[in-house]
């Protein structure tokens, strides 16, 4: 499994629900934890680099 590090956080609000959500759909598209829990790391990484409480969308992780 690969480590995802991230450059500067701005604001950690969401990053828990965030990751839970991009957990879920990771794991309910690919039937694979580790796939799942990469495709979180990617969703909460996106997320906490915002201010404030954000969202993030399917094409921006497509996007990377």
């Amino acid at each position: 499994m690969n480590i995802l590090v991230i450059g500067d956080s701005c604001d950690v609000s969401g990053a828990g629900d965030t990751f839970i959500a991009g957990l879920v759909r990771g794991y309910l598209d690919t039937q694979d934890i580790e796939s799942a829990i990469e495709f979180a790391q990617k969703c909460t990484t996106h997320v906490v680099q915002q201010h404030g409480v954000a969202t993030v969308t399917l094409k921006e992780i497509q996007n990377g």
